[in-house]
């Protein structure tokens, strides 16, 4: 693994670790390419179920760009916080964004698109092994606070 990855995987942005000591994940693979009102209006239900927006590495590989990014999207209403991993990426072989992932150990459910994150948990109710983590995350979606 090289250093730059073992860097990106361990830094951590606005105080959140991307894994939960729960075992239980719920992941917004994203980058600086999806529009504004799309980061606005998806951080809104994912800062809800205590999920994570997931980048890849830095914009521009420029920390600054990212801090002034990042910042702008704080100021316009994002509460959902952000992490750099490029090893989940790797791990989901996410090459589309934006792809909603949750996940439990070996198990896990991804669908990309643009679409609400209620509509995305919806979905994964229908794969068994991860319904029961889909039921809480939207149940805590439902409700309208973190667990």
């Amino acid at each position: 693994m090289s250093i730059k990855k073992l860097f990106l995987s361990s830094f951590l942005l606005l105080g959140t670790l991307c894994h939960t000591l729960s075992g239980k994940e719920c992941y917004l693979f994203t980058s600086f390419s999806l529009s504004e009102p799309s980061w606005l209006a998806l951080s809104q239900e994912l800062q809800l179920t205590g999920g994570t927006f997931v980048i890849r590495g830095l914009p521009q590989d420029s920390f600054h760009t990212l801090v002034e990014r990042v910042n702008h999207l704080k100021k316009a209403g994002m509460e959902a916080s952000i992490c750099i991993d490029p090893i989940l990426f790797e791990k989901y072989a996410i090459d589309v964004i934006p792809t909603f992932v949750i996940a439990h150990g070996d198990h896990f459910f991804g669908i990309s698109g643009n679409i609400p994150i209620r509509c995305a948990l919806e979905r994964a109710l229908e794969k068994e092994e991860i319904a029961p983590y889909a039921k809480e995350f939207l149940s805590q979606l439902n409700k309208g606070a973190f667990p």
